[in-house]
């Protein structure tokens, strides 16, 4: 393989490797919304609770308010799991990505240390040619 070629293929590895590094940021930064989002519904959660908890140790509850709070209630725990859910599924699409990470890592060090080697041999055999072409001036001198 020709030394263009290894390093065609060194960009276009370093390419990949920067697509998937760009993609797992923009994940992370899609998670660390839907995990605020999450942690602004608990918030909310909370304090209607306790709302409801105030409210029930003062006066007894109609029926209508207890229906509807337990209406919040249920949308907001529906909410909650599915942000959950969606925190779940990007976490698992982020762990994808981080392996194909790893494996883009792998084959691109697999390339550099091909031309490496193939440098090296280069170097090897332009060395090789010049001790030819020294001993056989070397040769031409010591004849005459």
């Amino acid at each position: 393989m020709r030394l263009e070629s290894l390093n065609s293929i060194l960009k276009l590895k370093g390419w990949k490797k920067d697509q998937i590094e760009t993609e797992i940021t923009g994940i992370q930064r899609v998670i660390n919304d839907h995990e605020e989002r999450l942690r602004m519904m608990e918030s909310e959660f909370a304090v209607h609770l306790d709302e409801f908890r105030d409210r029930h140790k003062s006066d007894v509850l109609r029926p209508d308010l207890l229906r509807s709070f337990h209406a919040y209630m249920e949308g907001m725990n529906d909410r909650m799991g599915r942000e959950r859910e969606s925190i779940f599924k990007r976490l698992q699409e982020l762990k994808d990505k981080r392996e194909k990470l790893v494996s883009v890592y792998k084959e691109k060090m697999v390339v550099e240390k091909l031309r490496e080697r193939h440098i090296s041999e280069e170097v090897r055999a332009d060395k090789r040619v010049q001790r030819k072409e020294l001993d056989f001036i070397s040769l031409r001198r010591h004849k005459r």
